[in-house]
């Protein structure tokens, strides 16, 4: 049974190690596995394709035309290992929001 026990929470340190949500916004949240940053859009919000998206990690700069956008995600891929910030924005119906989130790839 302890080594049941065991494996499970190895297994769950794990994956907290691979994919992490490093925001967490009533409207958004963002995520990080590997060298791939994610934001997904909750309920009643999408991902505002025409603002100009961009990661930044120490001296990389990925802009726009690196990430993937449809309304209801937004990810680039690529990003080096270290803190960073991401730059983006969602929308309702009525209003956008335009965030700046930190994150750390691993």
């Amino acid at each position: 049974m302890r080594l049941s026990l065991f494996s499970a929470v190895a297994a769950a340190a794990l994956v907290g190690l691979t994919a992490s949500s490093v925001h967490a916004d009533p409207n958004y949240d963002v995520s990080v596995s590997g060298g791939k940053v994610t934001v997904t859009a909750h309920a009643g919000w999408h991902i505002n394709l025409e603002f100009p998206w961009k990661l930044t990690v120490g001296d990389t700069k990925l802009d726009k035309s690196r990430f993937t956008l449809d309304k209801a995600k937004a990810s680039v891929e690529g990003a080096p290992k270290g803190t960073g910030q991401l730059r983006g924005a969602i929308c309702s119906e009525n209003t956008c929001m335009p965030f700046k989130a930190d994150v750390t790839i691993k």
